[in-house]
């Protein structure tokens, strides 16, 4: 059963140690006792084990640091790093090859190997969502029908092309195998690869899923049509299917049964799943299916996400990653040595493998166009589906193993899979950029809203915590049945335990996912406010399960898909009260709000909350005088925050303050065109404030920052809420002398002074970023 390493591959290695005549097993000498005993501690295995595996591990890390500045994924690594220690590189040392690895070793590693290799594909399973297969849509149908048609009958050209220029029987069998082995779809490894370029979750990630799941399909069932006339394929793939379905129902229940166990039970139900892994990779393997299938349709069938599922995952992820698997790529590179590969076959194998790649690149190009995908990421997508992972070098070990593969041409399939992800990788890094399909044409700003007009928010959310002040920002919004309101409400939830991002709307889930039952108190709340104001707000509420990494995508396409004009996020600090304890930090959180402000398709606030407001819940019931003041020192984000103010200031319970700030002899400094703006626009709104008793207008002179500080400090009391932009003209003498203490600079001067433990407020701060539409910023 362990057995994953043929004798013909075991003496390509062993050629280099000198002639051997004999089947070395593994050695019965365990333990050394030192070299102070005069014994040679690799002479025994254990030792040698361990230096096998700290020499493997230790060899991936460091290509990996090596390749990660070039962007390459740790699967690239892994594959070189194996490579690197065989027969081609490190081994090739006979003295070397000896001492490190001498053949009685190598039955020990195949069974670390064995191990890695199941609990990796459980993993992934783990990762995975299995229901994405019902979120294929028709554009996915058409690419992975596409690219597998390219795949399967493109290759057969190459095959007839080269197959009458070969006389050795070996090579002919190889070449049909490598043909058909073009058609090959792995949507596991491709879900791992877009998850390590952290592209899963955006709209290319989704539909490049989607078609390899589709591709796979089709090639699984043309690989069974070619073996219709074939019984004992048939019943293998009975036994499959009914394999699977007791593991679906049999193993699935007693993991639900053990989530709804306490948390002293938690760590009893990993250890009995552990044990279940190695017990399903044994009976799939008695029934003649490969050893992986039983513990990949396991992981599949384990309740993603937390308690089990993260659980998992953050047990299993860094000894799989980092001292399973290297040992699976050490042994693969063992029987790597292309140094006896001819030229000859060189070029044979690798243009019917070039065919291959050019069918399922091409098929998936076309149909992308045909889709009406932009043209880059529609030659993406096609580069994409062809990468190649630990599934396809397991898929033609087995095919060596079984004779349909001789070994030179076994050794360019490995190597090209490495050669293939590296180039698909740096074509994805230099051609593919997810953040241009956020830019638009149009101004997207409160400013740009025209009266009358519904105004659409879009409000992040991680915690429910969060859920009092985002209300508070609704109401004081000010929406009537005049002036509507739509605000979409997204809950943004880390990915842990899953491969898989997940993006669900509220109105269709009806709570049945752990994910949706998670987001149930948060969207209650907000759908009780709308119950209270039916004529005048629509909320939508959604839940985007994805990596930290990735966040921005899910909320940048979602401002993009419903034509938003603000999108409010909250920031990574909140403060417990006006002390300025820091309650809690959500670092994470950080590096997307600074790619959505960078990326975004609308205006962007941050949230800071604070104090009372943070925390109260009397907003859900009452609601009680709101203070708002304006800080404006002009540009375009400060005329962002005056506009959202403006509105603001129609609420009835809203009082509105606005302060601006002048120079010491009474002129903004800035370019002309910015003051006539700023002048306008101050004119415009006192104008029409000219008989609102809850609007109240002053101006500050001062000469620098240490002015500005001195009126912030005098508002610490009477504000609930503070509005003010993000960037301000570097030349302004109100903010001289304070960009030299900003610590975040999403929040700007003038927000990181208000959110700082300086400023002993309880008054939620907002800082705006306006929106910079294609035409404005050309």
């Amino acid at each position: 059963m362990g057995r994953m390493m043929e004798p013909e591959e075991f003496w390509a290695f062993a050629d280099y140690l000198g002639n051997t005549t004999t089947w070395s097993c593994l050695s019965t000498k365990t333990n050394s006792g030192g070299i102070f005993q005069g014994h040679s501690t690799l002479v025994y295995f254990v030792p040698l084990l361990i230096l096998q595996m700290s020499l493997a591990s230790i060899t991936i890390v460091v290509t990996s640091l090596a390749l990660k500045r070039l962007g390459q994924p740790l699967m690239v690594a892994q594959i070189l790093g194996g490579i690197l220690l065989g027969p081609s590189f490190l081994g090739r040392n006979k003295t070397i090859a000896r001492t490190l690895f001498p053949l009685e070793s190598f039955i020990m590693l195949d069974v670390i190997a064995v191990l890695g290799i199941m609990f990796y594909f459980f993993l992934i399973g783990v990762y995975m969502d299995p229901w994405i297969v019902r979120k294929i849509g028709k554009k996915a149908y058409a690419i992975g029908i596409s690219a597998a048609v390219g795949s399967t009958f493109l290759p057969y050209f190459g095959f007839y092309y080269v197959y009458d220029t070969i006389s050795d029987e070996s090579l002919q069998v190889s070449i049909a195998y490598v043909m058909r082995a073009q058609t090959i779809f792995t949507f596991p490894i491709i879900a791992r690869y877009l998850y390590e370029l952290n592209i899963l979750n955006s709209e290319f990630g989704s539909v490049a899923l989607s078609s390899s799941i589709v591709g796979g399909l089709l090639s699984f069932f043309y690989q069974l049509w070619r073996n219709n006339h074939n019984v004992i394929v048939i019943f293998g793939v009975l036994q499959a299917i009914a394999f699977i379905l007791a593991i679906v129902y049999v193993v699935r229940p007693v993991a639900l049964w053990s989530i709804r166990r306490n948390n002293e039970g938690l760590a009893a139900s990993i250890c009995s799943i552990f044990i279940a892994v190695l017990v399903s990779g044994f009976l799939g393997y008695v029934i003649d299916l490969h050893i992986i299938l039983g513990p990949f349709i396991l992981g599949l069938a384990i309740p993603s996400g937390p308690p089990l599922g993260a659980a998992l995952a953050e047990r299993l992820e860094f000894i799989v990653s980092w001292i399973f698997m290297p040992i699976f790529f050490l042994k693969i590179g063992l029987a790597i040595n292309i140094f006896v590969v001819e030229m000859f076959t060189i070029l044979k194998v690798g243009f019917v493998i070039l065919i291959g790649f050019l069918g399922k690149s091409s098929g998936a190009f076309i149909a992308g166009l045909l889709c009406k995908l932009p043209w880059l990421d529609a030659l993406s997508l096609s580069l994409v589906i062809n990468v190649k992972g630990a599934l396809e070098l397991t898929i033609v070990k087995g095919t060596r193993r079984r004779k349909e593969l001789n070994y030179e041409s076994f050794v360019i399939m490995c190597t090209s899979m490495l050669i293939t992800t590296m180039v698909v990788t740096f074509l994805i890094k230099t051609s593919y950029n997810p953040s241009k399909r956020y830019l638009v044409y149009t101004n997207r700003t409160i400013m740009d809203t025209k009266p009358n007009v519904e105004l659409r928010l879009l409000l992040c959310i991680h915690k429910e915590e969060s859920v009092p002040s985002l209300v508070n920002i609704l109401e004081a919004s000010y929406h009537t049945h005049i002036e509507p309101m739509a605000a979409y409400i997204l809950h943004l939830v880390e990915l842990v335990g899953r491969a898989t991002p997940l993006f669900i709307s509220h109105k269709s889930a009806l709570y049945i996912s752990p994910e949706a039952q998670a987001s149930k108190c948060i969207v209650n709340a907000f759908k009780h406010y709308e119950d209270d104001n039916k004529d005048s707000i629509a909320i939508s509420a959604f839940t985007a399960v994805t990596p930290v990494s990735a966040m921005h995508d899910d909320v940048c396409k979602l401002a993009l898909e419903k034509r938003t004009s603000l999108i409010i996020l909250p920031f990574h600090e909140q403060r417990a009260s006006r002390s300025g304890i820091l309650e809690n930090s959500r670092m994470g959180s950080r590096h997307m709000n600074l790619k959505v402000l960078d990326n975004a398709p609308c205006s962007v606030g941050i949230l800071v909350e604070r104090g009372l407001w943070s925390s109260s819940t009397s907003a859900l019931s009452s609601w009680s005088p709101f203070h708002i003041a304006v800080l404006f020192l002009g540009g375009p984000d400060d005329r962002e925050a005056l506009a959202f103010g403006a509105r603001m200031s129609g609420h009835p319970k809203v009082s509105l303050m606005v302060i601006r700030f002048l120079s010491d002899d009474g002129n903004f400094i800035g370019s002309m065109e910015e003051m006539k703006l700023d002048d306008d626009m101050i004119t415009s709104l006192r104008y029409s404030m000219r008989d609102n008793d809850r609007f109240k207008f002053r101006e500050e002179t001062v000469m620098d920052g240490t002015g500005t500080l001195r009126v912030i400090q005098s508002m610490q009391e009477g504000y609930q809420l503070i509005v003010v932009g993000r960037h301000h003209d570097r030349n302004l003498q109100a903010t001289m002398g304070l960009a030299e203490w900003n610590l975040f600079i999403e929040l700007g001067a003038i927000g990181d002074l208000l959110a700082s433990q300086d400023f002993k407020s309880d008054a939620m701060v907002l800082v705006l970023q306006q929106h910079l539409s294609i035409g404005r910023i050309t």
